[in-house]
């Protein structure tokens, strides 16, 4: 296993078990309106960063900043 590869596992371990816990809370609080949203806010963000990172480690940014003239 490459070394991006076990990082990008334990990014999605990590997300899995962020999204579980979070799952649990919406359905079993009797949660307001504004704590609902909030929860639904940090899905969006941990689906946010898994993306990024996994970017990142495929190399993305460094060849799109290559063709893109980017310094470096």
């Amino acid at each position: 296993m490459s070394w991006n590869e076990k990082r990008n596992t334990k990014l999605s371990i990590i997300g899995g078990c962020l999204q579980g816990c979070l799952q649990l809370s919406f359905e079993r609080s009797n949660l307001d309106e504004k704590q609902k949203e909030r929860i639904q806010i940090i899905r969006e963000r941990n689906e946010e960063v898994q993306k990024l990172v996994r970017d990142a480690l495929a190399g993305k940014y460094l060849e799109e900043g290559k063709e893109g003239g980017g310094e470096g």
